[in-house]
């Protein structure tokens, strides 16, 4: 924050330049009134309601009268400031080079940099992955679960707008929101072959196509039921498999405990037809001619 707004920085697909930084006011208004050209003032910069009027308004002046040199003095301390982001930056990059495993953050790489430099690291991983940073207490907290909580705990640290999980020596990175459950609904497929299954969790749709969520469209129920509890739920994830519960189905493939839940789940009356587009039930799996 010390290092102010940068004169140049990524945004979106493009960058935010912002060439004027550096020219004062004073003489801004000057070209202006000497090209007679019009400009729009912000209300907003004279409102003492927000803290950058109260500041331009009150404090600043202040500030110029008894010290006339604090602008320039902020502006090089901001530079300086920038300057030390920069090499924070350029060391985090080289340290999540080492430590990232796609999105998420290897706990052994961060826990093998330790102290103000793992800091940094976790400060960078939080920016590349767009979340708000947390707190001073709460970026130390998360250092401080994520490495020390036992090693078959999931231990999770929030703030808004970012949620952090551990799982399997690997950290997530989320939006703050749990999840609603799954809706148990009946699901006309044929007519409907297309379901919104509410806030959060995406879209539910049968096409035709193969691969591990293929299921035989003549040996399918005309109306299949969608549920969200895979509490005691199994099935045979191939003809020569044996039956495997999805709680074993999910550890063995690595599926994250906080999503199982919101996972939906097709059923025929009480028998388990698929799992999302991961597991279908080989009963209803099409043969090479369907």
């Amino acid at each position: 924050g010390l290092a102010a707004m940068p004169a140049n920085a990524p945004f979106a697909a493009g960058r935010h330049v912002r060439p004027l930084l550096g020219v004062t006011h004073a003489a801004l208004l000057e070209y202006l009134a000497a090209r007679r050209l019009e400009w729009f003032e912000d209300p907003m910069n004279a409102d003492l309601r927000f803290d950058r009027g109260f500041l331009r308004a009150t404090v600043i002046p202040a500030l110029r009268k008894r010290w006339p040199a604090i602008a320039a003095n902020a502006a090089r301390s901001a530079r300086h400031m920038a300057d030390a982001q920069r090499l924070l930056d350029a060391l985090a990059e080289r340290d999540w080079t080492r430590a990232r495993d796609g999105s998420r953050l290897d706990l052994a790489g961060l826990a093998g940099i330790g102290g103000e430099r793992a800091l940094n690291l976790l400060r960078y991983w939080i920016r590349h992955e767009r979340r708000p940073l947390p707190s001073a207490h709460n970026l130390d907290r998360l250092l401080a679960m994520m490495t020390q909580a036992a090693g078959d705990s999931t231990p999770r640290v929030h703030w808004p707008g970012a949620d952090v999980r551990r799982y399997r020596g690997r950290l997530y990175i989320a939006e703050t929101h749990d999840l609603p459950q799954v809706p148990g609904v009946a699901w006309d497929w044929r007519r409907k072959p297309q379901i919104e299954l509410g806030a959060g969790l995406g879209t539910l749709t049968l096409a035709e196509g193969r691969g591990a969520g293929a299921l035989a469209r003549p040996r399918l129920p005309d109306a299949l039921e969608i549920r969200g509890d895979p509490a005691g739920a199994a099935l045979r994830p191939a003809p020569d498999a044996r039956r495997r519960t999805l709680r074993n189905l999910f550890q063995e493939h690595g599926v994250v405990p906080w999503v199982r839940a919101h996972i939906p789940l097709l059923f025929a009356g009480k028998n388990l037809v698929a799992v999302a587009d991961l597991w279908t039930e080989a009963k209803y799996q099409p043969r090479d001619d369907e």
